[in-house]
């Protein structure tokens, strides 16, 4: 519209006229042979406006989308535990990554999990929704819903913690991760945190299976700790083959 309005303005200038009744546009040429420089100068004044404000004006959809939407969460630094000295710590030990109660791996409400199928290990009723690497390593798996992670320890130990029984059908909700799939960990750096009461009311147990799922190269493995155990507290004993 604004471009055929300076069309219209410079037609009115030049005094541009047409000899017959027809169509403008190129074909508007036929019939304004009179005064065809002031047609060619009023056609070419409204095609560059038209195309000039066009050019600056337009918006790709997708791109305007893409600007307006939020910018990614980045996840909040979450303090470490202060973890003891090295010296303090013994290889054939798995301690604990979560602050509760500690139960036997047969007392889990999940039978997948009570009858060792995935590996062995202990639980921990936790009384904080944090999770923090037992040990030095690697997260070798983060679940896509934040509500278990698999390490792999430098010890050699490969382990899997599992926050809540049948939470993956929370789709991540109550969930957030503070590491990546490939991330190097230290002892009690924060991996997860998660809500309690959220999740619990949505009707899952937050009962939380800390898995050893190499347990072919131990010879023995078993609950070490009895009631509350602080973060970094002894959970599981081992003894390799």
């Amino acid at each position: 519209m604004v471009g055929g309005a300076c069309g219209a303005a410079v037609a009115s200038i030049m005094n541009v006229y047409a000899t017959a009744n027809g169509v403008t546009g190129i074909f508007g040429f036929l019939i304004t042979t009179d005064s065809i420089v002031g047609y060619l100068l009023t056609f070419a004044v409204a095609s560059a406006v038209a195309f000039g404000l066009s050019w600056m004006l337009f918006k790709d959809p997708a791109e305007e989308a893409a600007q307006a939407a939020p910018a990614p969460e980045t996840p909040a630094e979450v303090p470490a535990v202060e973890a003891k000295p090295a010296a303090s710590y013994d290889d054939n030990c798995v301690y604990s990554p979560l602050k509760g109660k500690a139960i036997l791996m047969a007392d889990v409400p999940d039978e997948t999990f009570a009858s060792d199928v995935l590996g062995v290990g202990a639980a921990v009723e936790p009384t904080e929704g944090k999770v923090v690497a037992p040990a030095d390593g690697e997260v070798s798996t983060l679940f896509d819903t934040h509500h278990a992670i698999g390490l792999t320890l430098d010890n050699g130990m490969e382990m899997l913690i599992h926050v809540g029984i049948n939470t993956v059908e929370l789709n991540g909700e109550g969930y957030k991760a503070h590491v990546s799939e490939g991330d190097k960990v230290t002892r009690g750096q924060t991996l997860i945190t998660f809500d309690i009461p959220l999740i619990k009311s949505k009707g899952y147990p937050v009962i939380t299976p800390v898995i050893i799922t190499n347990p072919d190269d131990y010879s023995d493995i078993h609950k070490a700790a009895d009631g509350d155990v602080d973060y970094l507290d002894k959970l599981i004993e081992t003894a390799k083959q």
